[in-house]
């Protein structure tokens, strides 16, 4: 089976959840490796798929790039530590209370752990 690569952007685990889920509820008979990719997705997606490109505008407009957003969405960093981590492709140097916003920011759009 072949592929055909349509558009290629940064995408946080919640948006691939979205969308390999839209796939399968089109096309019952879709390939394993969607399959195993939404496993993977449904099981590391940590904010809400419904609202996740919210999120990421919302990140962006904070001045975060693509890349960097993408990353916050889908880790969900909990400490301004973990948060520095994923701040590798940033020129910008970030300062403790826009880190701070950041972290509030994404407790409205996690899924409480059940």
């Amino acid at each position: 089976m072949s592929f055909e690569i349509k558009n290629t952007r940064e995408a946080p685990t919640p948006l691939v959840k979205k969308i390999l889920t839209k796939r399968l509820e089109e096309d019952n008979e879709a390939p394993e490796v969607i399959t195993r990719t939404l496993n993977y997705a449904e099981k590391f997606t940590k904010c809400d798929e419904n609202r996740i490109e919210e999120l990421l505008v919302k990140l962006k407009g904070m001045g975060y790039n693509e890349i960097t957003a993408s990353m916050i969405a889908s880790i969900c960093p909990t400490t301004i530590e973990e948060l520095r981590v994923l701040l590798v492709f940033e020129s910008k140097t970030w300062e403790k209370e826009e880190l701070e916003k950041t972290i509030e920011l994404l407790k409205d759009y996690m899924i409480s752990e059940e």
